[in-house]
């Protein structure tokens, strides 16, 4: 149980990092 609560974590963490890197690539172009 606790590793899936882990692993949703980790998704939506790559996820957050994801979009903000996109958010950032579009700020500077």
């Amino acid at each position: 149980m606790l590793r899936l609560i882990k692993q949703t974590e980790y998704q939506t963490r790559a996820r957050v990092n994801q979009l903000l890197h996109k958010s950032m690539k579009e700020t500077h172009e």
